[in-house]
């Protein structure tokens, strides 16, 4: 009995050991890819590059990763989120939903045009996975995506609509996050302006 919980206790312990050594050289990993990819963005990166910043072997890598777009989709959704949570700081929401609604594309277009892996969205190299990634879900565990939305039923409730007039209004508001995860610059150049100017006048209209 004690032999087979001294060997339970090795093994669990080199177990530990293991996953530690595995969650210490993905982190690395992270790191490095994120440095290389806002440094020379998504095309110019190459998995060389990013094994040989974190100091990892190119072959340890595929123990952490299957591809170079997994480790930029997961980078990505990130950086994503940190910038969103800034902007949820710094723009005032108690405004009229006029102002609001620019300041949020004005964010989001400074962001972007600063931010070399936000900016791969309108990427032809990655931007059309991009896109995929969030339609699946895997990018609307952003959480802003739902903030927005409540922001759209709170002004609404408080402008007194009723609820068949709210609901057609989310369904434009849908459309909006419809065509910014469907179409690409490459598809409709100005698409990023177009829908601008589409909400700002839309929500212009409402209130």
């Amino acid at each position: 009995m004690n032999e087979h919980f001294e060997l339970f206790i090795h093994l669990f312990s080199r177990d530990r050991r293991v996953r530690h050594f595995v969650d210490n050289m993905k982190q690395a990993l992270q790191r490095a890819a994120k440095r290389s990819f806002a440094k020379k963005g998504y095309k110019a990166t190459s998995i060389s590059d990013i094994c040989r910043d974190a100091h990892v072997a190119v072959g340890s890598f595929y123990n952490c990763y299957p591809s170079k777009e997994a480790i930029f989709l997961e980078i990505y959704a990130e950086e994503n989120n940190r910038i969103r949570a800034e902007m949820v700081n710094e723009i005032d929401w108690s405004a009229d939903p006029t102002e609001v609604i620019p300041a949020i594309f004005d964010y989001t277009f400074k962001c972007m045009s600063a931010n070399r892996i936000l900016s791969e969205w309108n990427s032809p190299a990655i931007g059309k996975r991009l896109r995929e990634h969030y339609r699946a879900g895997d990018g609307k565990e952003d959480f802003f995506l739902h903030f927005l939305l409540a922001t759209f039923e709170s002004w609404m409730h408080d402008a007194g609509f009723d609820e068949e007039k709210s609901r057609k209004v989310l369904r434009v508001c849908e459309l909006v996050i419809y065509v910014d995860t469907h179409v690409t610059e490459k598809d409709f150049p100005g698409v990023g302006q177009a829908l601008e100017t589409l909400a700002a006048y839309f929500v212009k209209g409402l209130f």
